[in-house]
Order: C-alpha cells, then sequence, then structure tokens
C-alpha cells in the first residue's frame, strides 16, 4: 500500500516510495502491531486476574474484623444478668460501669460488671450487634478477649472455687439476645449457653476466671487472655446482615465475682 501514490493538498500525486522508505514503513508496521498484541495480552491478564478468573474458585469469601479497646469508651456494650430471681437485683448485687480498674491496673479503664452468685447459677454478660455483614450468610467466628479478675487458683469458696468454678463463654446469635421473666419467677436468657462448666449452641466455654495468683487472700486483679482456638464456633446472620455477640461469666461460686471487659475481638469469617 505503501507504493500507491497519495494526493497531497494541492490535488498533486507524490512520487512512490522507494524501496528502502518501504522497508522502514514496513518495520514500524510490524513493530507497531507486535507492541498491540502484547498490550492487549496484558490488559486481559490484569483484567483476568482482578477479577478472579483463571483460578475456577469464584468470589472471595467475606472477612470481618471488629475489635473494641474498651480503655477508650464503652463502644455501646450493652450489660445483662440472668438464672437469678425476679426482683433481687438489690439483694444480689447487681452492678455494671465504665471505670477505672484497681491498682495494678489503674491506668486503664474497663467495662466492671458484678454480681453475688446466691443462686450458685448467676450469669453475667455484655452484648452488642455487629453490622456490615452479608444477610443469611453462615460465618464462623473467632474471638479474642480480656478480662480483668481478681480470683486466685486454687482457692476455696462456697460452692466452688471463685475462679475454676466460674467459667468464660463467648458466642453469637442472629437475634438479640434479651433475659427475660420465665417459670417459677426466675430471670432466663432466651438463648442456649449450656449450664456453668458446660456450653450450648448459641455460647461455648473458652476458659475460667482464675488468675496467676495463689495466696487467695489480697485478691488482686490481673489481665487474662482468652479465645477459642480450641473450638470453632459458626452462626448464619440475618437478613439484614447483623448478628450479635456476646462474652459471659457463668458461675457455680456462691460469692461476689466482679470482673472488668478490657479488650474485645470477632473475626467473622464466611463459610
Amino acid at each position: 500500500m505503501y507504493n500507491k501514490a497519495i494526493k497531497n493538498r494541492s490535488g498533486q500525486k507524490r512520487p512512490p516510495l522507494d524501496a528502502l522508505t518501504r522497508a522502514f514503513y514496513s518495520g514500524v508496521r510490524m513493530h507497531s502491531m507486535r507492541f498491540i498484541s502484547k498490550l492487549a495480552i496484558f490488559i486481559f491478564t490484569i483484567f483476568s486476574v482482578g477479577c478472579g478468573g483463571g483460578s475456577g474458585s469464584g468470589s472471595e469469601k467475606d472477612v470481618m474484623i471488629y475489635q473494641f479497646d474498651l480503655n477508650d469508651s464503652d463502644h455501646r456494650w450493652i450489660v445483662g444478668f440472668a438464672d437469678y430471681p425476679e426482683g433481687e437485683e438489690v439483694f444480689y448485687e447487681l452492678s455494671s460501669e465504665w471505670k477505672q480498674l484497681p491498682v495494678p491496673l489503674e491506668v486503664l479503664n474497663g467495662i466492671n460488671v458484678s454480681g453475688n452468685n446466691h443462686s450458685d447459677d448467676l450469669f453475667m454478660y455484655i452484648k452488642r450487634e455487629l453490622s456490615g455483614l452479608k444477610p443469611n450468610t453462615r460465618y464462623s467466628l473467632s474471638f479474642n478477649l480480656q478480662i480483668a479478675t481478681n480470683a486466685d487458683s486454687g482457692c476455696v469458696g462456697i460452692g466452688g472455687a471463685p475462679g475454676e468454678s466460674v467459667v468464660v463463654k463467648v458466642g453469637a446469635t442472629s437475634y438479640e439476645p434479651l433475659a427475660n421473666q420465665q417459670s417459677q419467677g426466675s430471670i432466663r436468657m432466651n438463648l442456649d449457653y449450656g449450664n456453668q462448666s458446660v456450653g450450648g449452641s448459641d455460647a461455648i466455654v473458652v476458659g475460667n476466671l482464675a488468675n496467676t495468683q495463689t495466696d487467695c487472700i489480697d485478691d488482686i486483679y490481673e489481665q487474662k487472655d482468652f479465645d477459642n482456638v480450641a473450638s470453632t464456633f459458626e452462626v448464619f446472620t440475618e437478613q439484614e446482615g447483623t448478628l450479635w455477640a456476646l462474652f459471659a461469666t457463668d458461675s457455680g461460686f456462691e460469692g461476689t465475682t466482679s470482673i472488668y471487659f478490657t479488650y474485645l475481638e470477632i473475626r467473622a469469617e464466611e463459610m
């Protein structure tokens, strides 16, 4: 095509290109075509990788991580109590407050939850709704938390030990956990968290409140870490893509338990 005469603006015909010039344009054309071809392959590759193409794995699984440093504020966690007679809140000394921790942890703040377990079965918990998940979807949850506890190890108590007989439970539901009056005037939860050292379908055991102290006298507070690495937990979200997380203690010790939640973390991974 390069040897055809091309009219210029004045209407005069340009002379045909010589062999050297035709070779030059031919080389330019060849290199241009190769460049365009390589560019097209590169763009297609980037597009395929970005869209997950070629792996056959489909879309990525949804993962959400919720972290709450309770030294800053209570982050809208709600405190509740169950497994005690209705109207006996004062007798059971039920209380909760976001406040400064005692010595030697006075540089920290946390959610204090406290109660005197006259029923030998007091359930104390905090709950919060989590949003941003896929609706009607099954998730595997990983929990990490820190609790400041003054329950020494190996101590003797009424009904059970103040440390080992008060277990820590974690869980979640697609509906809001509520404490309501049930049969015989007792306050019960609307979820299955088992009983004391045994977990249930909505909450599992991750440890107990016993710290590293053993003198059973001074009741010094220590931070203790908990997680559910040894136990899997799965839950379905509801139609709005939310669920309710729960952290709790279930007591077999007939005395006062007063703890501070200082850090909470939930990792939700789509199944």
